[in-house]
């Protein structure tokens, strides 16, 4: 990792533990990281932060400016359904987004907010819209090819 990328990194946990202190100061709950997982496993493909990648845009993050950021992880995975692992959640939006065709953001119990994206559509429809309440192991939608 160069400078830039190391010092934009430090800032970030920095600026999280001031947020999470704020947070438990307000009487939100704290969860560890390990009550997070991801809703289906695969080969991690691209990381979040900068990127040598074309098709990602420019972006200023935490003060530094990158070409080319990716603002997600990405997974290989077989063409199938992806699954909830991260206990209750609710639905708070499924629909399509620019650069990544449909997708489903969803709000967990334990104040993580996820995106899945690249999902398919062509086939079956998401099954997940906003409001729903789902719980661990309920299908969250197909995965896609455009991803």
């Amino acid at each position: 990792m160069d400078d830039a990328t190391i010092q934009a990194i430090q800032r970030q946990v920095t600026h999280d533990a001031a947020t999470a202190r704020q947070l438990v100061a307000e009487g939100a709950t704290v969860t560890t990281p390990s009550s997070w997982r991801l809703p289906l496993l695969g080969e991690n493909t691209q990381d979040f932060g900068p990127t040598p990648y074309y098709f990602e845009p420019a972006l200023t993050y935490l003060g530094t400016y990158y070409r080319h950021f990716h603002t997600g992880t990405r997974h290989r995975c077989p063409v199938g359904y992806a699954r909830s692992r991260a206990g209750q959640w609710h639905g708070r939006f499924s629909g399509t987004m620019a650069m990544a065709p449909e997708v489903v953001v969803i709000a967990h119990d334990s104040g993580i907010v996820s995106m899945y994206a690249h999902l398919d559509n062509h086939v079956f429809p998401v099954p997940v819209k906003a409001g729903d309440t789902v719980q661990t192991g309920d299908r969250i939608g197909n995965v896609g090819l455009t991803g």
